[in-house]
């Protein structure tokens, strides 16, 4: 008698693990189904705000005298990628160079350009608990010289690979939720024309 109820209790067990397995699986594509639908509702988006796109808006800053000296001048390239920080109002908090120019001077007019553009982004889907949220802004300026010579296409290319590789777990203080990179911004400038 005591072999027949082991018996019975053994061809009962592998009933109950097996309804436990269903049930796991039920549960765990639900938890997978709600992360899911949480990541898409809490996706960052950061946009400019106004009536022209940033790089008409970054071109229209740069077209000043400090601006053109940049363009009369080899190797006629210049590149710098920043780290914006925004408040939720979408003004700008802190600029931090990730790559900057060995020109300075050129490197404070990005710093110019930058801190003009406070106040003109539009944050959605902010993490919560947060007070600011990070942009990354690559820049190249490029003059195309009168001598075919002094083209630095070796320098265009170095930079806008080096942009094309940014990526937010490469970037110091950059995570998923709180980092948007923007795409690479060009100010191409015409041929050089200098007084002989």
């Amino acid at each position: 008698m005591h072999l027949t109820v082991i018996t019975e209790r053994a061809l009962k067990e592998p009933i109950v693990i097996d309804h436990i397995m269903k049930h796991s699986y039920i549960w765990i594509l639900m938890f997978f189904l709600i992360l899911g639908v949480s990541y898409s509702q809490t996706a960052l988006r950061v946009e400019f705000d106004d009536d022209d796109s940033l790089e008409k808006y970054l071109t229209s800053q740069f077209d000043g005298k400090l601006a053109k000296s940049f363009t009369e001048k080899e190797p006629y390239v210049q590149s710098a990628t920043v780290r914006v920080s925004l408040n939720l109002y979408g003004s700008v908090s802190n600029i931090y160079f990730i790559e900057s120019s060995t020109d300075s001077d050129f490197n404070n007019l990005v710093l110019k350009w930058v801190w003009s553009t406070s106040g003109k982004w539009e944050i959605t889907n902010a993490p919560t608990n947060t007070d600011s949220v990070n942009i990354i802004i690559p820049f190249l300026q490029r003059t195309t010289p009168m001598d075919p010579k002094l083209d630095r296409l070796d320098l265009v290319k170095k930079y806008q690979d080096y942009h094309k590789s940014l990526t937010i777990n490469k970037i110091s203080g950059c995570f998923q939720t709180n980092c948007v990179i923007l795409p690479e911004i060009r100010n191409y400038k015409g041929p050089v024309f200098k007084n002989e």
